[in-house]
């Protein structure tokens, strides 16, 4: 009756919850209640069994829950069912789209870079992504790359390559050799040609800019905050000293020198270091270029990759502690807008990531599964459609992010589909583990968690840490729900807010693809 119930317990200074993880709802139970699905979603127990096992409550008071959980279970709450991890994609979808309907490529035309980042996931402490060897891609190898996008892309309109490393502007030569052939291949049939580039910011000239421009190339600067903090973790590779200068004084070369360049594709990524986040906000975030950057939400706060490793995480857990703390602080709070207040920008970025959880996985669940028992992962791929990375070898892995994995090479000139569909696969085998966990229905886990060098350990640490982070997330925003219970109103207008925008953006999603159909007819 109570097997593989996916249900998680939380207990706060005032009440009982349990998170029924089907319906994505948290329900207040008595103590008796509560105790008592504390064992009946690990075994199954008789009344008689359940009386002895619970001294502390009478029999009266243990049947009396039993019919409390049968009135739930009635109205459709915490009721064991089967689970079935969707897959959202055949092989022959597959097949079809990276043989005709690709989208682009992320292109390591360097692996060398001028900095050295504290915190760079390509550095050597992240175990799931192998250091960076430094190279550089040929000529031979991006015609490869260029060649084998254009045949496999017949039926897009657009394509786009975004340009990774390393620091990709030291590759500049190959990025407009690149673009071009591209064009000449993909142009003649009307395919149009898009392009990013992730750079940090420290590498501008004038022949540089006018080619972007000319190109309408979107162009991402990074900036992490005031001088100390940006100079701390991005230091130059050859001299050890900080970049923030260089990059600040580019990118006023950039407005000074195409204003208009600017305005459209000038986007700012600011990282944020767990040590970071109860700094105040920065003054530098006020320099009027990127203070109007921001206001057109072309400023992006990101947070310090975890390791997805309990073990590793350790701080990351101690800051969604603290944060917490300091929320419990506000007393007789009616909206979200007020629990926020107190936060600096950084806490509020980290908040989204943790505790925003609480509210947008029921916008997710109620837009996009309700009563379906077909659930994908939400972070799931068609891997290499658009994502693809490829290396200066080139070797094709599932995105810049899953670099464990190889499923193709360009300079071979095919896909490696026997070895796509094992890992698409495998990756949905979650068996009894997921059908019992309460996060299945809003779980992320996707290649770029994982190692695929020990693809099961690396699995089982995602799966603690995520369950960890969920746990620990909503139990405290429990307690604060508890201190100020006119919020609960008002996350119910915060989740139908974000269910009418991620509305929006599936409206938009389909109008595009609708876009591309006609284009193809």
């Amino acid at each position: 009756m109570f097997n593989y119930l996916p249900c998680e317990l939380f207990a706060t200074e005032k009440g009982r919850y349990i998170f029924d993880a089907k319906k994505v709802v948290f329900l207040e139970v008595n103590q008796p209640t509560f105790d008592i699905l504390k064992i009946l979603r690990e075994e199954r127990r008789a009344l008689r069994g359940l009386v002895a096992s619970l001294p502390q409550h009478s029999a009266q008071d243990i049947r009396a829950a039993l019919e409390e959980i049968g009135g739930l279970q009635e109205k459709g709450f915490l009721k064991p069912s089967p689970f079935v991890r969707d897959m959202s994609f055949n092989r022959a979808k597959f097949e079809h789209v990276l043989s005709k309907a690709m989208t682009g490529f992320t292109v390591y035309v360097t692996t060398h870079c001028n900095l050295a980042c504290s915190y760079c996931i390509y550095g050597g402490d992240y175990g799931r992504y192998p250091e960076f060897v430094r190279t550089n891609m040929s000529w031979k190898t991006a015609k490869a790359m260029l060649d084998f996008l254009a045949e496999r892309s017949p039926e897009s309109r657009t394509v786009r390559l975004d340009f990774f490393g390393g620091e990709p502007l030291l590759a500049f030569d190959l990025i407009k050799k690149s673009l071009a052939y591209l064009k000449s291949r993909v142009g003649p049939r009307g395919t149009e040609v898009q392009a990013t580039i992730a750079s940090n910011g420290t590498i501008m000239t004038r022949e540089i800019l006018d080619f972007l421009r000319a190109c309408g190339i979107y162009l991402q600067f990074s900036i992490d905050g005031d001088r100390e903090v940006h100079d701390s973790r991005r230091r130059f590779r050859s001299t050890g000293r900080g970049s923030f200068d260089r990059v600040l004084k580019n990118l006023e070369f950039v407005h000074e020198y195409a204003p208009d360049y600017f305005e459209q594709f000038i986007r700012i990524k600011c990282v944020i270091t767990l040590d970071t986040l109860d700094r105040t906000d920065d003054p530098t975030f006020g320099h009027p270029l990127l203070r109007a950057l921001n206001d057109k939400g072309f400023l992006s706060l990101v947070i310090q990759e975890p390791h997805y490793d309990a073990g590793l995480d350790s701080a990351y857990f101690r800051e969604i502690q603290r944060v917490g703390e300091k929320l419990l602080a506000g007393r007789g709070l009616k909206t979200l807008e007020g629990l926020l207040a107190h936060l600096t920008s950084r806490e509020r970025s980290f908040f989204e990531m943790t505790f925003g959880l609480f509210y947008d996985v029921q916008a997710v669940n109620k837009l996009y599964f309700g009563t379906s028992r077909k659930i994908p992962f939400t972070k799931g791929c068609l891997m290499g459609s658009g994502d693809g990375a490829v290396d200066p070898n080139g070797d094709i892995r599932i995105c810049h992010k899953a670099t464990s994995f190889v499923i193709g090479n360009v300079n071979e000139g095919k896909w490696d589909f026997d070895r796509i569909w094992e890992l698409y696969s495998r990756l949905y085998d979650g068996g009894s583990e997921c059908a019992s966990c309460f996060v299945q229905k809003f779980c992320e886990l996707c290649f770029e968690k994982l190692d695929g060098g020990d693809w099961d350990h690396s699995r089982r640490q995602f799966c603690d840490f995520t369950r960890r982070q969920y746990a620990l997330s909503f139990g405290l925003f429990l307690r604060i729900l508890e201190r100020n219970p006119r919020l609960w109103r008002d996350l119910d207008r915060v989740v139908s807010e974000r269910m009418k925008l991620k509305a929006e953006e599936l409206k938009s999603s389909a109008k595009e693809a609708a876009g591309k159909n006609r284009g193809r007819a």
